[in-house]
């Protein structure tokens, strides 16, 4: 066993992966990482064996945890300079240490009452921060540590406007239509989307009846204007109208006469 004095001699530090390659002479799957500590301690290399989780381009930006005061470490023709801490998890894969960030989180067509409904909802989650904007989607708006984004139907993301947000990962639109978004180009750069697939769902199947029902009714209307002029007197009871009947356990529909009218 150490003892605490010994752990302090252990120099741990954050820096942040700057390149990544293949490491194809390695005994087990890995990535040779290229790692910025900053002027004190500068560029070091790192041999790590996290492919299972992991790919070259989701590594880019990420800050890792390192125990930088450890010899170097001759790995085939590759010297590692820092180790690179993880925690082995249940599929034998290797999760990496990293600082926890605030994510930013910008939400942009939002009404007053939905600022105090999201606000509670992250109430309990010190980690993200929250800006908000009743404007649609303006990257001139944007914070440029902005890791997430969250739209509403009248705003137009493509990928061009998400070129200077390095820290842009997801963008999600709080409907469940999804063509304002560039979808194609922003999943290929990497940034995930999402959407809402069960929005409003009995509010847009009792429209889609209403419509239906004034489909039906329709004909009857149309044919009783035309046989109506200015100078006639026109019995409504010669027409029928759609009368539907709605009970609990069904639904019918008939046909019966309505009274009348004159012109």
């Amino acid at each position: 066993m150490i003892n605490y004095q010994d752990f302090e001699l252990v120099d741990i530090r954050v820096g942040t992966i700057l390149k990544v390659d293949d490491f194809p002479e390695a005994k087990k799957p890995a990535f040779k990482l290229q790692i910025d500590f900053g002027r004190e301690i500068g560029t070091k290399n790192s041999s790590v064996q996290i492919t299972k989780h992991y790919k070259k381009e989701d590594l880019i930006g990420k800050q890792v945890v390192c125990v930088v005061n450890f010899p170097p470490k001759q790995i085939g023709p590759f010297v590692s300079e820092v180790l690179t801490l993880g925690l082995p998890d249940d599929s034998d894969g290797v999760i990496l240490l990293s600082p926890i960030t605030m994510a930013k989180i910008a939400f942009f067509e939002v009404k007053d009452w939905e600022k105090d409904y999201i606000k509670q909802g992250f109430s309990d989650n010190p980690e993200f921060e929250t800006v908000f904007f009743s404007e649609k989607f303006d990257k001139t708006l944007l914070p440029k540590d902005t890791g997430i984004v969250s739209v509403f139907v009248g705003s137009n993301v493509k990928v061009g406007d998400t070129v200077s947000f390095e820290n842009l990962k997801l963008i999600t639109t709080r409907s469940t239509g999804f063509d304002h978004l560039e979808f194609q180009s922003l999943s290929e750069k990497g940034i995930k989307l999402g959407y809402v697939p069960g929005y409003g769902d009995n509010t847009v199947a009792e429209f889609a009846f209403g419509l239906l029902l004034s489909v039906c009714c329709f004909p009857f209307v149309e044919r009783f204007l035309m046989r109506t002029t200015e100078s006639k007197r026109v019995e409504i009871s010669q027409l029928m109208v759609l009368k539907v009947s709605i009970w609990p356990a069904k639904l019918s529909a008939s046909l019966v006469p309505a009274g009348s009218v004159s012109k």
